[in-house]
């Protein structure tokens, strides 16, 4: 009976051992990709950040997360960017519940970019703050309509309907940004009420062009998703401390 239960006891120590060092593991992944997509994004590295990012483009997108239908703001419009702000309660207090749905016009066509959570909008993202020019408000109703659609969409959990309305920007190939340095990069992992891993990040941003030099530290928030028995970012909704 002894041996019996020497070797239970010895079984559970070596399971258990098994089981913190794949938890860890998976930590370490999970932290080394949020790394290689923050910095990817920051510089416009495209070909990294489409290697984060799920192939399955409805995985993008976070599960709904307000617990009542957020407030929309009047769209502002600059040339071919805009910005409707909204502001509502959330299921989970971990993330922010203010933030913007950045849409982007491409021939005479607007669409949804990407969701921006964040307090105030943030510099660094260069989002329109008014529509200065009457062109720029003639498109404001045209955008509000299809903000309302959108969070439609989102609320019915309806990925067809999102990818409809959705602007496929991981395609894109910018120039790169040059004179960007990060260090510091730290990461912290928790889980959303839907038990999907919320990964926090703060990196230390310097830019540096010719004589103007700029610095901060940038802290956000990213869900991710195991995609084909990786993780991926859900990279269509930033949540931003600003």
């Amino acid at each position: 009976m002894q041996r019996v239960f020497v070797t239970f006891f010895a079984l559970t120590l070596l399971l258990g051992g098994i089981a913190a060092s794949v938890k860890a593991s998976e930590a370490d992944d999970q932290r080394n990709l949020m790394q290689s997509f923050i910095v990817a994004y920051f510089t416009k590295d495209m070909p990294t950040v489409r290697m984060c990012v799920p192939k399955n483009q409805a995985n993008l997108f976070t599960q709904y997360p307000f617990s009542a239908t957020p407030t929309l703001s009047n769209a502002k419009v600059h040339i071919n960017q805009a910005l409707v702000e909204f502001s509502g309660p959330v299921i989970d207090q971990q993330m922010i519940g203010k933030g913007g749905i950045l849409f982007s016009k491409h021939g005479k066509l607007w669409q949804v970019r990407q969701l921006m959570f964040y307090n105030k909008v943030p510099r660094i993202f260069n989002m329109p703050s008014r529509s200065i020019t009457s062109e720029d408000r003639s498109y404001e109703g045209t955008v509000n309509a299809l903000a309302k659609k959108f969070m439609v969409q989102w609320k019915s959990n309806c990925p067809s309907g999102m990818l409809g309305l959705w602007y496929n920007w991981v395609k894109d190939n910018p120039d790169r940004i040059t004179g960007l340095q990060m260090k510091n990069f730290q990461a912290s992992s928790a889980r959303t009420q839907w038990n999907e891993p919320f990964m926090n990040y703060s990196v230390n941003l310097s830019y540096k062009l010719g004589p103007l030099s700029y610095r901060m530290t940038a802290h956000g928030g990213m869900v991710l998703v195991k995609e084909r028995g990786a993780w991926k970012v859900r990279a269509n909704s930033f949540f931003l401390y600003f």
